[in-house]
């Protein structure tokens, strides 16, 4: 019975622990140049602050919040939505590690990411305060 304990708590350390790595290799960015967004930025190219939505039409968080990234997309179109199955080579220039994953681009650089979903008010609030 309490080897069966010990190996539950292992378990659950290791996750935790890859959730952290998950966390700390995806926030490296932070600061870093962006990577060259020209062939997805369409409209939104001329504007210095922009917002990426990195999803997967697989992913059930992804489903949940793109109809609310949707919504915000109309009166923003400094927030690009990028599909990690179509521009693979994009993703992993970005670092990004895990879907939805939100990342702010100032001036080229890397200025915040937010891993996971976040409510309408939060998205736009990031696309229009200055950091």
């Amino acid at each position: 019975m309490q080897q069966a304990l010990y190996v539950v708590i292992a378990l659950a350390a290791i996750i935790l622990l890859m959730q952290l790595s998950l966390y700390w290799r995806t926030h490296r960015a932070v600061g870093k140049c962006a990577p060259d967004t020209s062939q997805i930025d369409g409209e939104a190219a001329k504007e210095s602050r922009r917002v990426y939505y990195f999803y997967s039409r697989r992913c059930g968080p992804c489903k949940a919040i793109s109809p609310v990234v949707d919504r915000v997309r109309q009166d923003h179109p400094n927030l690009i939505k990028v599909d990690v199955g179509q521009h693979y080579a994009l993703v992993g220039d970005f670092g990004v590690r895990a879907t939805p994953t939100f990342m702010l681009v100032e001036n080229g650089l890397i200025q915040k990411v937010k891993l996971g979903g976040m409510r309408e008010s939060q998205l736009r609030a990031l696309l229009e305060t200055s950091s």
